[in-house]
């Protein structure tokens, strides 16, 4: 009877120093079947490892594919690192074969660069009053092990309800540290306004330099109070009584807290000797 025999040439791959983003030369696991009969190629893939999405592999035909006896194919296996320091993965070959049909190769590799990131992707003011200025926050940070360069940076658009403190260009973020940027925001108007901030670093994940945006939202707000009644009759009374208490009810119907609400007296003449001095709050008037 005819006998496949399942093998590989390595159980390891080193891919060295890379710098992040930067594809390095790929190397080869070559299967083979040493037996005389054919066996099923069922699975080639990365199964584990933290630095698994840096490894890619490829094969010359689709998976699964027939491995034929006395042959040899050829798995691709690539490099392109997406973070700083040490990188490992693990690479499985599974076949048809019930006893030694399958394989584990370790793969690995060290990295270095910077690496880039902003907390949080969106800065939301949410509700605020108009032509009333409010100030928040985002950081830029640098998890990768050299320095992050940032090469630019603005607001847009440029001139109108969000202004930002940005860093100057060439600032430099050592690694493992962070950078707070305040932002701040004035609604001229009621409703919903965004905007955004673009900081282009040397962050080398992508050609040229990645590009970090942060979103900004706002919603402008105007207060406003209902009063009811809006008129207060009292009866006639004699010259020096007082008359009895009426209550005007006086209610925030917008979206914002009203502060120093004030309460006054402004009165025409009804008739000679009628002004606005014969009318008074309550001492102790509460917002309610």
């Amino acid at each position: 009877g005819t006998a496949p025999k399942f093998k590989v040439d390595v159980t390891e791959l080193d891919f060295g120093t890379a710098t992040i983003g930067t594809p390095v030369a790929s190397k080869t696991v070559n299967l083979t079947n040493d037996g005389d009969g054919d066996l099923m190629v069922k699975q080639v893939d990365i199964i584990a490892g933290t630095g698994a999405s840096s490894f890619t592999i490829s094969t010359l035909e689709s998976v699964p594919f027939v491995l034929r006896a006395g042959s040899t194919i050829p798995v691709t296996v690539s490099f392109v690192p997406k973070a700083a320091g040490m990188i490992s993965a693990t690479m499985r070959v599974v076949t048809d074969l019930g006893t030694g049909g399958s394989a584990m190769i370790s793969l690995k590799g060290t990295a270095n660069g910077a690496v880039g990131s902003v907390n949080p992707a969106t800065v939301n003011f949410g509700d605020a009053k108009v032509k009333q200025k409010t100030t928040k926050s985002f950081t830029i940070s640098n998890n990768g092990n050299q320095d992050l360069t940032i090469l630019k940076s603005g607001v847009t658009p440029t001139v109108g309800i969000f202004a930002a403190m940005l860093p100057p260009d060439g600032t430099k973020i050592a690694p493992g540290k962070s950078l707070t940027i305040d932002v701040t925001a004035m609604p001229a108007m009621a409703g919903p306004a965004t905007g955004r901030i673009d900081i282009l670093t040397d962050d080398p994940s992508v050609s040229g330099g990645a590009k970090f945006s942060v979103a900004l939202t706002i919603n402008g707000v105007l207060s406003n109070v209902t009063v009811m009644p809006a008129e207060l009759t009292f009866q006639p009374i004699l010259v020096g009584r007082r008359s009895d208490m009426q209550v005007i009810k006086v209610t925030n119907v917008g979206t914002v807290t009203i502060d120093n609400l004030t309460v006054a007296i402004s009165a025409s003449p009804m008739a000679a000797g009628d002004d606005s001095g014969n009318f008074s709050p309550v001492p102790g008037f509460k917002n309610r």
